[in-house]
């Protein structure tokens, strides 16, 4: 249920109404800034390089591979799983009270033995991890890690060497939510984008709101169950196939009244002039515990 909310071109007060039949308590109101006068939405943009990522290895299940210029996911020829694990700071790159509209995060295969496309998930991870400074030898790592140090992610340990995973790998719903934020079909090389989803959006504004709670996501494979799947994406420590993650923002809006009379729910809040508004109306929104 969307209801456009025009301000008033005498003042920057709208008084709107919104969610006629429903009570506040069951639906949570949302309001979004739309295309002004010119067309254009009033937002500002941020594109963020990772600040930490690492690779969940299970042929090696104590190495950490940190400071690998890869991360992967997928499955090996010998059916091991592997999950990628990267985090992106937040609240350091947009204004505290930013309201965010959209994100997108592109991601670059660099390297893979797959013939198929498969389909990656993002998850938001709900416990924190050490992502090391694991490399293999040689000139540009040895693709495998090397042996963890203490506080270093591993395919067993969230901190090496007794800090755990709920399972190895980790798992929901302890480790990360089981509901994906986003998805993406990846095949050979090349740039892929997991498209801006509510809950992409969210999980971003929350690690704005509460940065401790910024864990960053774990990328899995749907296909971890057969062999070969496994695609290395470009690290950190690769900064030309790195990972990047675009923001576009608002300024906040905030509500300066709200009341249920009857069965409908007023409240108002102050408009910038020459700005259209959108109401929206949901009976639940993601869970960040």
């Amino acid at each position: 249920m969307n209801e456009p909310v025009a301000p008033s071109p005498q003042s920057n007060t709208c008084l709107p109404w919104f969610a006629r039949g429903y009570a506040l308590a069951v639906k949570t109101v949302v309001l979004l800034a739309l295309a002004g006068a010119s067309g254009h939405l009033r937002a500002a943009s941020s594109t963020l390089s990772s600040v930490a990522d690492t690779t969940l290895f299970q042929t090696l299940p104590d190495n950490n591979l940190g400071a690998e210029p890869t991360l992967i996911s997928g499955s090996t020829s010998a059916g091991q799983a592997n999950r990628a694990l990267l985090k992106f700071n937040i609240a350091s790159n947009l204004p505290p009270d930013a309201a965010v509209q959209s994100v997108t995060l592109t991601v670059k295969v660099t390297r893979t033995v797959a013939t198929l496309p498969s389909s990656f998930r993002l998850h938001r991870v709900l416990r924190d991890w050490g992502e090391g400074i694991g490399r293999g030898t040689g000139i540009s790592g040895g693709n495998t890690g090397a042996a963890a140090k203490n506080g270093e992610a591993t395919w067993r340990a969230r901190f090496f060497p007794d800090v755990l995973w709920s399972m190895p790998g980790a798992a929901p719903p302890a480790d990360f939510v089981e509901r994906a934020s986003a998805t993406q079909s990846i095949d050979g090389f090349g740039s892929y984008v997991f498209t801006s989803s509510a809950e992409l959006v969210a999980d971003v504004q929350n690690w704005l709101s509460n940065p401790s709670s910024n864990f960053g996501w774990i990328l899995i494979c749907d296909d971890e169950a057969t062999a070969s799947t496994a695609r290395r994406f470009g690290s950190r420590e690769d900064p030309a196939n790195a990972a990047s993650l675009a923001v576009e923002y608002g300024p906040a809006l905030r509500m300066e009244q709200a009341a249920v009379v009857g069965n409908t729910f007023k409240f108002s809040f102050t408009a910038q002039a020459g700005q259209g508004y959108l109401g929206q109306s949901t009976d639940s929104l993601p869970n960040h515990n």
